[in-house]
């Protein structure tokens, strides 16, 4: 899912019980862009998440019942400074509702930052103190 669908500004999750080779379970994907509340506003966050669901099966029960739903979860995120004010305000509720500054910093500030070669941000759009502590903080909490 690029970031650049208007579910990645929403942080929708896409969801298929389809998976021929899993069996039957759940898949759900969601990439999300946002400003994380009380962060300067050239700094941006890009996270994604997955989740599979399926059926414990039962061979560790400390961990969970046989025949249980459970789900195994992998979340990464960034924090991206920018190199100009991308965010109108320090304020996350303060974003416009189009999702333009969304649009902005994906379409004209991760180009910049994230090294083509290596898929990681450059060191100089690389967050440091309080905004990576609040950058931290919505990663955790997406």
């Amino acid at each position: 899912m690029p970031f650049t669908y208007p579910t990645a500004y929403l942080g929708t999750a896409l969801m298929n019980w389809k998976f021929v080779v899993i069996g039957k379970t759940m898949l759900a994907t969601k990439g999300f862009v946002s400003h994380p509340s009380g962060a300067s506003r050239r700094i941006g966050v890009f996270m994604f998440k997955r989740v599979v669901t399926h059926k414990c099966t039962g061979s560790n029960p400390r961990f969970c019942l046989k025949g249980t739903l459970v789900a195994d979860v992998y979340k990464v995120g960034y924090c991206v400074r920018c190199h100009y004010n991308v965010f109108p305000s320090i304020w996350t509720q303060l974003m416009s509702k189009d999702h333009r500054e969304r649009k902005d910093f994906v379409n004209k500030c991760l180009p910049r930052a994230v090294d083509k070669k290596t898929g990681r941000v450059k060191p100089a759009f690389r967050c440091t103190g309080d905004d990576l502590k609040k950058a931290q903080g919505a990663i955790a909490a997406y």
